[in-house]
């Protein structure tokens, strides 16, 4: 992953490649029901990133990997090998939010899943997080329910997901 721009981009990028760094923003940013899922001690530092060339002067992303709790049981219980999770940080270096932000996040969900289809894996569930350090409050959509502004009864049919905003 190349360098970012700034001495503050690159803080931030350094901390959030860090397991102890990424663990806390993990733990401050979702649910305890979330985390209770996470076996957090198994994050693991993944290499490949997801944002475009001609975007990565705006973003940067780190993708960690992470045990599923349920799933270190089934493993220790003898059965099907553990399943895992991902925990997407994608970090934002614009000075103002992107409305589009939902829909980006949804591309590298998919191109997550693109690779996890050609090595033959099993899809797992990926945790997307933005950590957004502009002068101004974040007014953007933080879901594809807000982006699309879907009617309530059309959303059954939508993709829906939702990324917690640091």
């Amino acid at each position: 992953m190349e360098q970012l721009p700034t001495p503050h981009n690159n803080l931030f990028h350094f901390a959030l490649t860090h397991a102890p760094s990424a663990k806390g923003l993990i733990e401050s940013q979702f649910p305890v029901e979330v985390l209770r899922e996470l076996e957090l001690a198994s994050l693991q530092l993944e290499k490949e990133s997801f944002v475009d060339a001609d975007l990565r002067e705006k973003y940067s992303d780190v993708l960690w990997s992470v045990r599923l709790v349920q799933a270190d049981r089934h493993q220790r219980a003898g059965k099907k090998p553990g399943r895992f999770a991902y925990v997407y940080i994608l970090l934002e270096h614009k000075s103002e939010p992107d409305r589009l932000t939902a829909l980006q996040l949804l591309t590298y969900i998919v191109r997550i899943w693109e690779r996890q289809v050609r090595e033959g894996l099993d899809l797992c569930p990926v945790l997307p997080l933005v950590v957004y350090h502009g002068p101004t409050g974040w007014a953007a959509a933080r879901s594809l329910e807000e982006l699309l502004q879907t009617p309530s009864t059309l959303a059954p049919y939508q993709v829906q997901f939702r990324f917690p905003l640091l």
